[in-house]
């Protein structure tokens, strides 16, 4: 093959992975932040004191106390 030709392949390829993966970790954000929601709301309900607990490269979770 050409060396043009890998060079736009691995370009491609790099693309495309890259895209899939910030695709999937914005759908885990979303899906965490429902379920969180859910949680904070039935421990206010309940009269309890909601504890968000955030790292930085993880998703937050929610602590009902």
């Amino acid at each position: 093959m050409n060396k043009q030709k890998v060079k736009w392949l691995v370009l491609l390829v790099t693309t495309v992975v890259i895209i899939t993966f910030a695709f999937i970790r914005i759908s885990q954000i979303h899906v965490n932040h429902q379920a969180n929601l859910i949680k904070s709301e039935e421990c206010m309900l309940n009269g309890g004191t909601v504890i968000i607990e955030e790292s930085l490269l993880s998703l937050s979770t929610v602590h009902c106390e």
